[in-house]
């Protein structure tokens, strides 16, 4: 969790809002699960209710699920497993999961299957959560039918990759960068 969002998570998170709006349109044609149609129990207007869903369901949620499945079950299984299989092992953990939205539609396990081996191929890459936290927070966001907010903090996160603000590469006493900076 010490590196921040890098480039290459920041674009994954494009393709994760692309992922989104393939889903939301699969919606509009009526080929997804029913739980991309609006939510019951006043979530549609904005007030309390509101909030906690959005603030659940974009920040809470997706924390917990990459902590877990990428941040523990990912590392522990690649530790043993090619990249293919430790993939594999994760699609199908996040599918029983997601059980309910996925035997419901095989277009909606298309997508929700894309995005995690994109998250799979962010944690591979980066070696960093961020990346997938971002991926997965965007693609709940879009989900939601918020597309110009999350259009908005894609491009407000931009300075935030090219320039971190966690500063420059530390230095041990020895003069070597050190590598968990």
């Amino acid at each position: 969790m010490r590196r921040g969002v890098s480039v290459y998570g920041w674009g994954a998170a494009w393709l994760a809002i692309a992922i989104t709006f393939i889903d939301g349109y699969g919606a509009s044609k009526g080929w997804t699960a029913v739980s991309r149609q609006s939510h019951s129990g006043g979530h549609d207007a904005f007030g309390v209710a509101w909030c906690f869903f959005t603030l659940e369901s974009v920040l809470i949620a997706p924390f917990c699920e990459e902590i877990v499945t990428r941040g523990f079950l990912y590392r522990a299984f690649r530790g043993r497993y090619s990249f293919l299989v430790t993939t594999v092992i994760i699609v199908c953990f996040s599918a029983y999961f997601h059980w309910s939205s996925v035997s419901r539609s095989l277009f909606t396990f298309g997508c929700l299957a894309s995005l995690w081996i994109l998250l799979c191929i962010v944690r591979e890459r980066t070696g960093s959560l961020w990346g997938c936290l971002l991926c997965h927070a965007v693609y709940n966001l879009g989900g939601t039918y918020h597309w110009i907010p999350t259009i908005i903090v894609m491009i407000l996160l931009l300075p935030f990759v090219l320039h971190p603000i966690y500063g420059k590469r530390r230095v041990d006493i020895m003069g070597a960068p050190d590598r968990d900076a």
